[in-house]
């Protein structure tokens, strides 16, 4: 089956897609502890102008920019320190794969077990 996921996407390309609709949290691994429950119901839309909209079970905005190279592409994302479950995300992330309904990431320079955040579109 025919994917339009890219590896290792170009800055534009992440800049273009995660801004088309709203997202969910579709895995989250931590320091080496699954946290996708945690994250039920939030939706997450990312705008244009660098801000990040978080509204359901938790409410606030978070701020994030792609880095400018492409080797590999990093997502930065930062959110309140008062949103402990949201801060643990602020951090630059590789964009592993970005597709329009999926946006995979790893957290760059873990320095412990592998970081994972899996966004998947919902609209």
């Amino acid at each position: 089956m025919f994917s339009a996921c890219s590896k290792n996407p170009s800055p534009k390309r992440v800049e273009k897609k995660i801004v088309e609709g709203t997202w969910k949290i579709g895995q989250a691994k931590v320091d080496g502890e699954t946290l996708t429950a945690s994250y039920n119901g939030v939706k997450f839309v990312f705008r244009d102008y660098g801000t990040i909209d978080v509204s359901g079970e938790i409410a606030t905005a978070g701020s994030w920019y792609c880095g400018e190279g492409d080797d590999p592409t990093l997502l930065f994302m930062s959110f309140p320190i008062s949103e402990p479950t949201l801060s643990l995300f602020s951090d630059d992330w590789i964009v592993d794969e970005m597709s329009k309904r999926e946006c995979i990431l790893r957290r760059n320079e873990s320095t412990t077990q592998e970081d994972v955040l899996v966004f998947r579109r919902i609209d």
